[in-house]
């Protein structure tokens, strides 16, 4: 019996080399948007008019809903007459000081004439007690009146604070919306009685949508604010902005949120949204192609090539980067290795190459 030698299998060989990659990685969101604002009055009261109802658009300072605003109005009434009539009694307290400290001035002198005729036996003890009465008690109102005058700017600041709350309190007895956006919900009923700070409706603003993720250490190097990156929705992809990144983790999940902000055509709150998220530019590492790895038993080989043969060899990888591994241990520049279909070969088999 005649032996017949094995025939030589063809493989497909690559070298082992040193080049720079841009490693991505691609993470899962849901988009949400630009501006959400959950509105509520600061005031309470009775709901007179519901303006709008959910998806109406709606302009910045546009009236949404309006509570009775009957003794709100009263109390700006009030508030502006008090207000006012601080304002005359401070001007009237002005012109009776600037009189009672003429006539203390005029009863002083009398009372000066008076002691001199007194020390003459000139006039008799109880006109002169008079006087000094009088003296006294125009002093006493001089005082009063100084104080009034002293304190009319506080008194009136106080009245105008007073006011200014009351023309706050009427102007929030009408919900705005606070920017351009679409009307989500309205949870109130005209004639419902609403209370302090209870929610009233949710605006947003859809001119734009926001991904949030959140990030492993590793990804900040490779991301900074106003970076733009590939976002993909529903098969179709976009150019979106970095806005926001946390540069100290979250000390629960030791993650760091990121906010990139997208803007197109056909976008929807919570649809899913895949971005390609850059590490760190790897330079100049050793790498070999992902097809030309065996895995047997966690541990990973390749077939190096060597005069006509090739032998298994045991290597240490690192991560994978598109259609690239990097060699961490067991290959050197220039080492020829099988690139790809290495499923038949045997350590020590005769081979050609393409």
């Amino acid at each position: 019996m005649v032996l017949q030698a094995t025939p030589a299998l063809k493989v497909t060989l690559t070298t082992v080399q040193r080049q720079s990659l841009q490693p991505h990685e691609k993470l899962t969101g849901r988009l949400y948007p630009l501006r959400s604002s959950a509105l509520h009055f600061e005031v309470a009261g009775r709901l007179a008019e519901r303006l709008v109802e959910p998806g109406a658009a709606v302009s910045r300072g546009k009236p949404l809903l309006r509570l009775d605003r009957a003794d709100y109005e009263d109390q700006l009434k009030q508030a502006q007459s008090e207000f006012n009539i601080e304002k005359q009694g401070a001007e009237r307290d002005r012109v009776l000081l600037q009189l009672a400290q003429d006539n203390l001035q005029l009863q002083e002198n009398k009372q000066r004439r008076l002691e001199h005729l007194s020390s003459k036996n000139m006039v008799a003890k109880n006109q002169l007690d008079d006087a000094h009465q009088q003296v006294i008690a125009l002093r006493g109102e001089v005082q009063k009146l100084e104080f009034a005058t002293t304190t009319a700017n506080s008194r009136i600041a106080m009245q105008q604070s007073k006011l200014s709350q009351a023309q706050r309190n009427l102007a929030r007895t009408t919900l705005r919306a606070p920017f351009d956006g679409y009307v989500n919900e309205v949870l109130l009923e005209q004639g419902d009685r609403v209370s302090l700070n209870a929610l009233a409706l949710t605006v947003v603003d859809t001119s734009a949508y926001d991904l949030q993720l959140q990030l492993r250490g590793e990804l900040l190097g490779g991301l900074f604010l106003g970076q733009e990156i590939t976002v993909s929705v529903a098969d179709n992809n976009y150019v979106a902005k970095v806005i926001a990144l946390q540069p100290d983790p979250d000390l629960d999940t030791n993650t760091h949120e990121l906010r990139i902000r997208l803007q197109g055509q056909g976008l929807r709150s919570g649809m899913l949204a895949i971005a390609n998220l850059p590490h760190l530019p790897l330079d100049q590492v050793l790498t070999i192609p992902s097809a030309s790895v065996m895995s047997m038993r966690g541990e990973s080989y390749v077939f190096v090539y060597d005069n006509g043969t090739v032998n298994r060899k045991l290597v240490q990888l690192g991560k994978r980067v598109g259609q690239e591994v990097l060699v961490l241990e067991g290959l050197q520049v220039g080492q020829t290795v099988v690139a790809r279909d290495i499923v038949s070969l045997r350590d020590g088999q005769a081979v050609v190459f393409e």
